[in-house]
């Protein structure tokens, strides 16, 4: 007999519930207990987000009852992580099992919040969406103008904090053997993104979010800073038990490249980087070392294309740069390739989304590459509809070269 967290749902004007029910409107869950997968790892998320207190709020945790370890209760470790106790989460007095409550539950009094002075750069103490009541600033101009150098440190370090988190519990999901093919790449997309909703929810609750799992809000729209996310990038290789997957964590201001972090559980390594002018740099936690986009090219050009296809105008392209071909799958995979020094050119047409692009572009940005799409425009963020289909990436010195030879194989015409 194990202990296992069962979730019961917070009072409908909590803000866990709104942090759970917005994260939880997820695109196509096919996975048996979808809804369960999502919530859990919303929990774990805003858990990290607060930083993993030893006792849980209340309204979150409402029993921990024994319950057989099955493999139809998901592994708390891997998708909550775990308390200060082991994997059973810590709370006050003894463990209760479930059943009807004595009596019916009344709401406890709120203090009321003070109401907000007025005025650019005022303190603002009303309640926020994470249900801490902190101050904070309200800014009077757009926020890529302001961030200051501790605020871009704060949230590299939890970019990739939380890439690395997602990446262990996902991957982790992966080696319990429990789930193959498609329902194996629905339980790791949803655990995934559950555990960034909770996490950005949590610790950014006035920052925008578009996610590839998660329902979109025109809200994020009218925000400055946005987080672009993609829990899973590489489904297919993931499910497969490749290697060639990752985790995608980025922010924009104003809909340009700010910072990201690109998490490759395979190699244990996550890669990072700050795009903003004039503070770009870029990094891996693994300490390997990143290529510059002023690197000497090799003798040999290697073009990386998708492994399950590759169009006759990518074969076109290679064949005029007398390249060769690198398949491979998941965008940020492949950028990475470049960065490690295994590919030099990545060409793509079509069905790329902002949260397939960004992360990568971010930190290609950093190190000095070329991004752009097919006919040399650049890509901006935070759009209406986040279809950006196109993506180039090369040495700023190959940049003509590779535009001539993608306009020459016909896929600028379609």
């Amino acid at each position: 007999m194990n202990w296992f967290p069962v979730i019961c749902m917070p009072s409908p004007e909590s803000p866990a519930k709104r942090i759970v029910t917005s994260s939880c409107t997820c695109r196509g869950n096919s996975a048996p207990g979808s809804f369960v997968w999502v919530m859990v790892g919303v929990l774990g998320g805003w858990r990290a987000s607060i930083g993993d207190p030893k006792g849980l709020p209340p309204g979150i945790w409402r029993r921990i009852v024994p319950l057989p370890r099955d493999g139809s209760i998901p592994f708390p470790t891997l998708l909550t992580g775990s308390g200060h106790r082991g994997y059973r989460p810590s709370v006050r007095g003894t463990p209760v099992r479930a059943g009807p409550r004595s009596g019916p539950s009344r709401p406890r009094p709120r203090p009321a919040s003070p109401a907000p002075p007025a005025g650019p750069g005022a303190l603002d103490f009303s309640p926020i969406p994470c249900g801490r009541n902190r101050p904070r600033v309200v800014p009077s101009a757009p926020m890529s103008t302001q961030v200051t150098g501790n605020e871009l440190e704060r949230d590299l370090a939890a970019a990739i904090d939380v890439a690395r988190r997602t990446a262990d519990r996902v991957h982790g999901l992966r080696g319990l053997e429990r789930w193959e093919g498609r329902t194996l790449a629905d339980v790791g997309d949803q655990a995934g993104d559950g555990y960034l909703q909770g996490f950005f929810l949590g610790r950014y609750p006035e920052d925008g979010i578009l996610s590839e799992e998660t329902a979109d809000s025109p809200d994020r729209l009218a925000k400055d800073r946005v987080w672009i996310l993609d829990p899973l990038d590489g489904t297919k290789e993931y499910s497969q038990l490749r290697v060639d997957w990752a985790i995608h964590v980025a922010l924009t201001f104003g809909g340009a490249c700010g910072l990201a972090a690109v998490a490759l559980p395979s190699d244990e390594d996550v890669l990072w980087g700050v795009a903003l002018p004039g503070r770009e740099r870029a990094g891996s936690t693994k300490g390997r070392t990143l290529l510059r986009g002023d690197s000497e090219p090799p003798s040999k050009l290697r073009l990386v294309v998708s492994r399950s296809h590759t169009p006759p105008w990518v074969e076109k392209v290679a064949e005029i740069l007398d390249a060769e071909l690198v398949p491979c799958g998941s965008a940020g995979y492949k950028v990475s390739r470049l960065l490690l020094g295994e590919a030099d050119i990545y060409v793509h047409k079509v069905g790329l989304k902002e949260w397939d692009t960004c992360a990568p572009e971010t930190i290609a940005r950093a190190l000095g590459w070329h991004v752009s799409k097919l006919a040399g425009d650049e890509h901006t963020y935070n759009r209406p509809d986040p279809k950006n289909h196109e993506l180039l990436i090369c040495r700023p010195a190959m940049r003509e070269r590779v535009l001539e030879a993608v306009a020459k194989s016909g896929a600028l015409e379609s």
